[in-house]
């Protein structure tokens, strides 16, 4: 199936409890304002639903996208992304919680502001992997790279309570 009207990519798919299945992307506009999408389709491939995220958790216009998803204890959904600011070119990491319906839960910032995770020595940082623990948190690994050219990459692992709070 490909719909050029979503995104310009899709980035990672999961098996939902009631056996659809969740995809996320970005669109990637050239513009630099590009927007995150969730798309829900059931188990036949029908599209249940669609959510462009918009928001700006950095100055300035950005391009993001999400990177993964997993499905939560509760049927909701956690989404990993990295934003571009296209101030600064440098890029970070969030996480954001969506409920049954994709409505936003909660949303967290890794790297741009001082009640996260601090990385924002970094140029370019995401978060690759997302899981629940069995304490309803959540663990997640990504990278940072440091000369936003991939050269002086280093691996980190978060470890949040459920509501995206590092621990």
């Amino acid at each position: 199936m490909y719909l050029t009207h979503f995104a310009d990519a899709w980035f990672n798919i999961e098996l939902t409890n009631d056996n659809g299945y969740i995809v996320v992307g970005g669109d990637l506009a050239d513009t630099g304002t590009g927007n995150p999408y969730i798309i829900k389709f059931d188990e036949f491939g029908n599209q249940e639903w669609t959510k462009n995220i918009e928001f700006n958790l950095i100055p300035g216009n950005g391009s993001s996208g999400f990177i993964n998803v997993e499905v939560k204890k509760d049927n909701g959904y956690v989404l990993s992304g990295a934003m571009i600011d296209s101030e600064s070119n440098n890029q970070f990491c969030y996480l954001l919680s969506l409920n049954e319906e994709g409505d936003e839960e909660w949303i967290k910032n890794f790297g741009n502001d001082s009640t996260s995770f601090d990385i924002t020595t970094s140029s370019s940082s995401y978060i690759r992997e997302t899981e629940q623990t069995s304490d309803n948190g959540f663990i997640l690994v990504g990278a940072i790279d440091t000369t936003g050219l991939g050269w002086s990459t280093r691996p980190y692992l978060i470890k949040t309570d459920q509501n995206g709070n590092v621990q």
